[in-house]
């Protein structure tokens, strides 16, 4: 729990936290991703939780005699323990809160597939399929995002304003969307420009590679590529935020720039 982030949790830890999960359960190796992406959110949830009971405690006795009665048996060092409680409940870290409650402040687009995964939908919707290997990306976000005509259902009701967003490459002149489009071939994953590692943060789709192709009136130059916002998974700040995009949320269903080192092909 004291680790500044889940990157920060060692590659032995997740290695044993995995073990534990497949001693546990029959699971496969295509979905620890997946896993993990879910316990990582657990796991910021469950911190904020503590930090919050920590807080309240601390409007009753002081901050210290707060984090010694609700400081968690798996945390052996109460220093460590302490500098965690500091940092969150420092003035930079408060307005990093507000900023990112705004960022969520301006979603419209509502998930509606409860606790279900991604992948375990697009499981689903290929075994429903005759011609399974159709399903993409694409498929998949409209499922997910747009309302159901009765539960249990598959069948979508189609906003068309969702389709325009996420599938408007692929829309023939009609409006409908074109059946059997390889989209995939130029399917991408954005990683986190500004962190280190190499943390997936959206899912994209490769519109050019033309340093003169502008991006909302702006050249793309030589370091990025023009992409096309799927999937997004962490909420970051965009390389080069617009007049009207300034995060990753902002731009699904829009074309970005992003830097090419921060590009990987699938």
């Amino acid at each position: 729990m004291t680790a500044a982030t889940w990157k920060g949790l060692s590659d032995t830890f997740k290695d044993q936290i995995w073990k534990h999960v497949t001693t546990s359960f029959i699971v496969d190796e295509f979905y620890k991703k997946h896993i993990f992406r879910r316990m990582m959110k657990l796991w910021r949830d469950n911190r904020s939780l503590v930090m919050k009971e920590v807080e309240e405690q601390a409007k009753v006795v002081s901050l210290q005699r707060a984090a010694a009665l609700l400081k968690p048996n798996n945390i052996e060092s109460m220093d460590e323990w302490l500098a965690l409680i500091k940092y969150r409940t420092s003035v930079e870290f408060k307005e990093k809160c507000e900023k990112f409650k705004r960022m969520r402040a301006g979603r419209t687009l509502l998930h509606r597939t409860s606790r279900k995964s991604f992948a375990r939908l697009e499981e689903e919707l290929k075994e429903q399929s005759e011609n399974p290997d159709l399903i993409s990306r694409s498929d998949i976000w409209i499922h997910a995002y747009e309302a159901k005509k009765k539960k249990g259902s598959y069948e979508v009701v189609e906003d068309p304003e969702i389709v325009k967003m996420v599938a408007g490459p692929f829309l023939l002149g009609d409006g409908t969307r074109a059946k059997g489009t390889k989209d995939d071939q130029n399917r991408i994953e954005l990683l986190s420009w500004f962190e280190m590692g190499e943390e997936v943060v959206a899912i994209a789709k490769l519109e050019s590679k033309d340093p003169n192709v502008k991006v909302h009136h702006v050249p793309l130059g030589h370091e990025c590529w023009k992409v096309w916002v799927l999937d997004v998974f962490e909420d970051i700040a965009l390389y080069r935020p617009t007049r009207e995009f300034g995060t990753l949320s902002m731009a699904q269903g829009s074309t970005i720039a992003w830097p090419i080192k921060y590009i990987r092909q699938v």
